[in-house]
């Protein structure tokens, strides 16, 4: 656009929204977004990795948050992936990476609410996460609202104790262990843990991030990490799951 000085963009406003892609433009947008998806990814991990980290602490309030975040970022990369991103320039604008593309103004008033309401809009009926409900809501919004009630609607977090929701996975890691109900949720191939509301903010994030591999895998995005990063992400992990899992084909 012209624009060397971020804080000179919203000038470029009109500009902006007259803009229709080259396929020069196009290309160059899609391998942008395609850096973007693999850094949200490492996001989407890391937010991952703290939540089970403070599973093992019962720190289930938290776990809620980051649980959110890792599917907040996971729905990200997905997008970048297939040629969706989102601009900001006083306005959210939606500009898909294809020739003669132009941005377009979303209704949504933040980018949390615009990255899950764009990934429902133009997904459902590809994404086994968005086949059923949980009780009368989109899995996704049922999980933003699960951690906007521990963030903002509940006067404190429940620790020692946890909120109701996670009541029947502390149960069962008590008797048994975490490593196990990990392993339960990935050997659920139909995805019904997903859709159940006393197992759906642990088991919807597994699930999340596994699919969203699948879409750098189909792009032949290559998942290329530091040894440091993997030592980071695994140490938080812990002997609850192997790394491996997210990372290698």
């Amino acid at each position: 656009m012209g624009c060397s000085d971020l804080q000179q963009w919203a000038n470029y406003k009109t500009r902006f929204e007259s803009l229709c892609l080259s396929k020069e433009q196009a290309e160059e947008l899609q391998s942008d977004l395609n850096q973007d998806a693999l850094d949200c990814y490492f996001k989407g991990l890391l937010s991952f990795s703290e939540a089970i980290n403070s599973i093992n602490r019962n720190l289930f309030s938290w776990s809620t948050v980051k649980l959110y975040y890792s599917v907040f970022y996971f729905l990200k990369c997905s997008l970048a992936v297939n040629g969706y991103a989102l601009v900001t320039n006083k306005s959210l604008y939606l500009i898909k990476a294809n020739e003669n593309e132009k941005p377009n103004k979303v209704p949504e008033r933040n980018s949390h609410e615009a990255i899950i309401e764009t990934y429902v809009r133009y997904f459902s009926r590809v994404d086994v996460l968005q086949s059923n409900m949980i009780g009368t809501d989109n899995a996704y919004i049922w999980l933003k609202g699960k951690r906007e009630q521990v963030n903002y609607r509940e006067r404190e977090f429940h620790e020692p104790e946890c909120p109701v929701f996670w009541q029947n996975i502390r149960d069962r890691i008590k008797g048994d262990s975490l490593k196990s109900l990990l392993e339960l949720y990935l050997e659920d191939q139909d995805y019904r843990y997903c859709f159940q509301e006393d197992h759906a903010c642990l088991a919807l994030p597994i699930k999340r991030a596994i699919d969203t591999k699948k879409d750098l895998d189909s792009k032949k995005l290559e998942i290329s990490l530091s040894e440091h990063k993997k030592t980071v992400l695994q140490s938080l992990l812990g002997q609850s799951f192997n790394l491996s899992l997210f990372l290698v084909n």
